[in-house]
């Protein structure tokens, strides 16, 4: 007999931490699990924390500057003679020209907040569709092995009316047919779970092999019947958009601004020696000299091309959300439609259920009398397998579909249409 050496256990303990951990989370938890782990998200969110840090750069004067002379030759005059010179100049851009720039980088900064927002948004709207699809696989895992059960009794009864001579072996033989095929189907299955749950995980930025908790049912809502076309103005992209344009609008003043002059102040010290040639009072003193400078933007078209930028690159961002919010109206209606159609479709399905669940206990209990046919029961034996995935599909679609008009939609219009 094996011993369990201690890698052994240590991998069985965290196995068994893994389980227990995915069997303790739900949907919503996984939610903000992506939006903590997900490298894109977070990459996305350090971009804004950094768009943060330009506003201090923008809106500071520019460095003052020193400058020192020195004479090889001294240079004679009415103070003595002049050893050296140094001069301290400060520049101030015109009037509001700091707080222009400020208020153009706080704008980008907000719209890299808000893309991060629309991007956690998107991620929200992934890990609730590869849900969906985890959920479906896992349903129809159970579908199958309840099939592989069903056909175990129908195996049991038709050898038992071959024995009995009243039934064909073909009819054996066609149960183990559908047998072999249910058997392909769920290991077909279960491969397919692993390697979507692999895919959920990298969502989260976790161990693809850590166990995926799937609830026992998930479901949708039809929304309520829109009163008005919505214009989508709060979602996260398009207020990124609007931040944008702003930002572009701000630039049109700063480019104003620069056109217009800067000024100087600034102080200026000479170091003079006594000379025979100096006036007496004044001889070998000092100097201090107050400064003054201006700019003077004479060279306008790099002023005016800053200027048309912004203004063309403003119009852009305006045709850019008319563009944006067509595509989420178009988006809209198609799932609602979806919405629609998954809804009539699980109903549809489950009817044909229903009636054909009905049908195969009829027809079973006539097989059984020996006056019904056993390869029709196998049929709408299969039948009822096809609605039930069928059906699985349209649950899928549904849930999808009210995950993506969640992520349309604002939260309060959201709200609106539950009340």
């Amino acid at each position: 007999m094996r011993t369990i050496g201690t890698k052994d256990r240590i991998s069985l303990v965290l196995f068994l931490c893994m389980a227990l951990a995915g069997a303790a989370q739900s949907l919503d938890d996984y939610l903000q699990l992506a939006a903590r782990n997900n490298p894109s998200i977070k990459a996305t969110h350090l971009k804004y924390q950094a768009a943060l840090e330009k506003a201090p750069q923008v809106a500071g004067l520019p460095d003052p500057t020193l400058s020192a002379s020195a004479f090889g030759t001294a240079m004679t005059t009415d103070m003595g003679e002049e050893r050296a010179r140094f001069e301290l100049m400060q520049m101030f851009p015109w009037f509001g020209t700091l707080e222009a720039r400020k208020e153009v980088a706080n704008f980008e900064a907000q719209a890299q907040y808000l893309s991060y927002v629309s991007n956690r948004e998107q991620l929200f709207l992934e890990v609730k569709t590869e849900y969906a699809k985890l959920y479906q696989v896992k349903k129809s895992i159970e579908f199958q092995k309840e099939n592989l059960r069903i056909l175990d009794t129908y195996y049991d009864l038709a050898m038992s009316k071959f024995r009995s001579g009243v039934s064909p072996m073909v009819n054996v033989v066609r149960v183990e047919i559908s047998q072999d095929a249910a058997r392909t189907q769920l290991k077909l299955l279960e491969q397919n779970f692993e390697a979507l749950q692999s895919a959920f995980n990298l969502l989260l930025n976790r161990d693809i092999r850590a166990g995926v908790a799937i609830q026992d049912t998930i479901g949708f809502q039809l929304t309520k019947e829109l009163e008005t076309v919505p214009h989508f103005d709060d979602h996260p992209r398009m207020q990124q958009l609007d931040k944008q344009q702003d930002s572009y609008e701000a630039r049109k003043m700063v480019a104003q601004k620069e056109g217009l002059p800067s000024f100087g102040l600034g102080v200026g010290y000479v170091v003079n020696a006594k000379s025979s040639m100096g006036m007496p009072e004044m001889n070998g003193k000092d100097a201090v000299m107050p400064m003054f400078s201006m700019s003077l933007p004479i060279f306008r078209k790099k002023h005016n091309a800053n200027k048309n930028q912004a203004d063309l690159m403003a119009q852009s961002i305006e045709l850019e959300k008319k563009q944006q919010a067509n595509e989420f109206q178009s988006e809209f209606q198609l799932k609602q439609y979806e919405l629609h159609q998954a809804q009539q479709l699980l109903e549809l399905y489950q009817r044909q259920i229903e009636s054909s669940e009905r049908a195969r206990t009829l027809l079973v209990s006539s097989f059984s009398a020996n006056t019904g046919d056993f390869e029709e029961i196998l049929r709408i034996n299969q039948d009822i397998l096809m609605f039930k995935l069928q059906g699985l599909e349209a649950l899928k679609s549904g849930f999808t579909a009210q995950a993506n008009i969640e992520y349309l939609l604002t939260n309060e219009f959201i709200a609106q249409q539950k009340n």
